[in-house]
């Protein structure tokens, strides 16, 4: 089996072209859907965020105060640098930049602290079973008393005909399953 992180690592380069060549930009409005808060959060935590354009809307939607961004690959997180650094260029940041701590690490090995928000964009289908019956509760309890959980995940509407979106779906999970184990 392949090592994850060496996996997401050769994927990086291409992450983003390859999300846009085969689902547009469904996937970004999918994980963007449900990020905009009443009202703004304290401390958030980003699972397996990719390249960053998660953790980008969210700085510009302002909603949180300190983000921590938890990706096996470091060349993810040089990715979601990157893209963080260039926002904060171009963007007129009105008062003090929220902290962002950024941690190469396997989510379900490390401990965590209270969340306001956790975020887990399209990373839930990288676990098996056994691992996310250790994982769910895990992130669960890591929220804070009102925290809130906002995961996106692939699905395909019951009833509904999809052939192309079920074989575009086999075919990242194969992809994924090759490359990243």
């Amino acid at each position: 089996m392949a090592n994850p992180a060496s996996g997401f690592d050769l994927l990086s380069p291409v992450y983003d072209l390859l999300q846009k060549l085969f689902f547009g930009n469904s996937l970004v409005r999918a994980q963007n859907y449900f990020l905009a808060p009443p009202q703004k959060t304290g401390t958030v935590l980003v699972v397996g965020g990719g390249t960053g354009k998660i953790l980008v809307e969210m700085l510009r939607q302002n909603i949180g105060q300190s983000y921590v961004y938890v990706d096996i690959s470091k060349s993810m997180i040089r990715a979601t640098k990157r893209r963080v650094r260039r926002y904060f260029k171009t963007e007129k940041a009105d008062g003090a930049r929220p902290r962002i701590q950024y941690v190469c690490a396997d989510i379900g090995r490390m401990p965590l602290a209270k969340y306001d928000l956790v975020i887990t964009p399209f990373v839930l289908d990288c676990f098996g079973d056994a691992a996310l019956s250790l994982l769910i509760p895990k992130l669960a309890q890591a929220l804070s008393r009102r925290g809130s959980w906002i995961f996106t995940d692939f699905h395909i509407a019951e009833g509904r005909p999809q052939p192309l979106a079920r074989l575009l779906i086999r075919f990242l999970y194969f992809c994924f399953n090759r490359f990243c184990g």
